[in-house]
């Protein structure tokens, strides 16, 4: 895989051209106030549960976290309509296939002209559809997605989501570092990154597997496997905050609580 990702010290990050990146530069940058510190100020409250000080943020957490669990229940009960198919990816001039089971990634001229969302081949560019699955062909890839007609339509590419490429190219910035939490806010080198409103992050189910501990969780918990590690951002600055538009290659964006239908 060519090598994308420089350690940058202090707060530096860079500009660089991706010609083929996808940036939907959206969103309102606002303080990050993560659920667990709502839970924590309510755990610490009055014992005795007689009505005392912290009795509103029981409430409050409860209530969290009852959503909470209702959207993760939502994505499961998606998952098991989905069919997972695991194998050698080829292409025999017409069709994807994994053995004889013939994969759909949407029609050839999508495939050929737009820019995919993630570095799904794991090289370090984002490139068109086509050349991402060029570059998984002849690789064992995990596929899941929908059974219509024989065919199977997909939703993930080894754990990370599927849908349209997308064709919006402009200039980005890249940061890379330690990710860490301190303060109510993410950081990298001192920088704030800001991946989104704190009851999103909670309550709204991961696209992708951005740990990569093979499941796909609330944001909150995805972002919790990645602290103390090393991640590659790229995005934009809003402020004085960073927006990512990838982590380590994989798009982020526009979070929902579950698959999109076809």
């Amino acid at each position: 895989m060519t090598a994308l990702f420089v350690v940058h010290t202090s707060a530096e990050v860079i500009n660089m051209k991706k010609s083929t990146i996808a940036i939907a530069a959206v969103g309102v940058v606002g303080l990050l106030v993560m659920g667990t510190a709502l839970a924590t100020t309510a755990s610490n409250g009055n014992a005795a549960g007689d009505g005392g000080h912290f009795q509103w943020a029981k409430h409050i957490a409860g209530k969290f976290m009852h959503r909470h669990h209702e959207r993760v229940q939502a994505r499961e009960n998606a998952m098991k309509n989905m069919t997972e198919m695991n194998g050698t990816l080829s292409y025999d001039g017409n069709a994807y296939y994994i053995g004889a089971q013939e994969i759909s990634f949407g029609p050839e001229w999508l495939l050929e002209n737009m820019t995919a969302r993630s570095d799904y081949d794991r090289d370090g560019n984002y490139e068109t559809m086509e050349k991402e699955l060029s570059g998984l062909e002849g690789e064992g890839v995990t596929v899941m997605g929908i059974m219509k007609n024989d065919t199977l339509y997909a939703f993930y590419i080894d754990g990370i989501w599927y849908r349209n490429p997308v064709r919006m190219p402009q200039e980005i910035s890249e940061i890379t570092g330690i990710l860490e939490y301190e303060n109510g806010s993410y950081t990298i080198n001192e920088q704030e990154i800001f991946f989104g409103p704190a009851g999103m992050l909670f309550n709204k189910v991961a696209r992708s597997d951005y740990d990569r501990d093979g499941q796909i969780e609330s944001m909150y918990y995805e972002l919790q496997g990645l602290l103390g590690k090393e991640v590659n951002l790229d995005g934009f600055y809003k402020g004085e905050a960073f927006i990512p538009a990838h982590i380590d290659g994989i798009w982020y964006r526009g979070m929902a609580p579950q698959p999109p239908h076809l």
